[in-house]
């Protein structure tokens, strides 16, 4: 059976996303949804009491916005953890993580995977298209999951957890066990046979890159790491060094930005601005 473990921001999750899993799992589940309308959890501490609610022996953790364009995905699961070493299965990840401590793992290495990527922007218009690298066509390592569809065997649980020790947001969860369940000596996969509609995207804020330096500071004696790639010395210090030449640029427009003289300059632009608008205008 599969648990499919969501923490909501509601007492429960939408009635379309419910509809939507009934129809197209194709196998035995339960829904455990954690009510975080109170904001009582962070996405750790959310996950870990569905663990202790869950009764299946595959746990899907996904986002509540969310939705399946795949039939019988719960088969097509099923079906991969007969591999006794796959611990966790996704559907977008990358193979490289990089020990920068800037650096997001979309940054480390391009994403692999397939995904229909939705937004709403400030007109509350929704729109969506088809993200894919074109690469994958069968089960392909990787070395982290996006956690908007993490999915993992139940029993790694007696090993590992979600690390609300260490991590108190809603960041990093992703990466973070990730990590954990290939230091098991477990893969950790995507599939491009399961694809999944995500509503939303991330963001990326102070709290973010302030998790993101916890997580590198816990896993740095195994960093960088990589999983599905074929890499030699020479390939992983390019690869470092550019990551860090990019992160070194990012700190110098950073200091720039917050810079007197930059911020007297923009001050001292508006009016030219203003007056362009005015005389330029159609």
């Amino acid at each position: 059976m599969i648990s499919i473990i969501i923490c909501s921001r509601k007492a429960n999750i939408p009635k379309e996303l419910k509809e939507n899993i009934a129809s197209t799992i194709g196998c035995e589940y339960e829904l455990c949804v954690i009510d975080n309308s109170r904001n009582e959890y962070n996405i750790f501490s959310a996950y870990n009491e569905g663990i202790r609610r869950a009764k299946g022996d595959i746990l899907c953790f996904m986002h509540e916005d969310v939705l399946f364009h795949s039939e019988n995905f719960g088969k097509i699961l099923e079906q991969i953890y007969l591999q006794k070493d796959i611990g966790a299965v996704g559907i977008v990840g990358a193979q490289y993580m990089t020990k920068v401590s800037s650096a997001a793992w979309w940054e480390s290495s391009p994403a692999s995977g397939c995904i229909i990527q939705g937004q709403t922007d400030s007109n509350g218009i929704y729109k969506a298209h088809l993200e894919s690298d074109g690469k994958v066509e069968k089960i392909t390592d990787v070395v982290v999951l996006d956690g908007c569809f993490i999915t993992i065997r139940a029993n790694l649980f007696k090993k590992i957890k979600w690390d609300d020790d260490t991590f108190d947001s809603f960041h990093m969860y992703d990466m973070d066990i990730c990590m954990q369940i290939i230091h098991e000596g477990y893969r950790v996969c995507i599939t491009p046979d399961i694809l999944i509609e995500h509503k939303s995207l991330g963001t990326l804020n102070s709290s973010y890159y302030e998790s993101l330096r916890t997580l590198k500071e816990k896993w740095q004696k195994q960093l960088p790491i990589y999983r599905g790639l074929t890499l030699n010395a020479k390939d992983i210090e390019w690869r470092e060094n550019l990551l860090k030449t990019v992160e070194l640029q990012q700190v110098q427009l950073s200091q720039i930005e917050n810079s007197h003289a930059y911020r007297l300059g923009t001050q001292i632009l508006k009016p030219i601005k203003f007056l362009k608008r005015i005389l330029f205008r159609k």
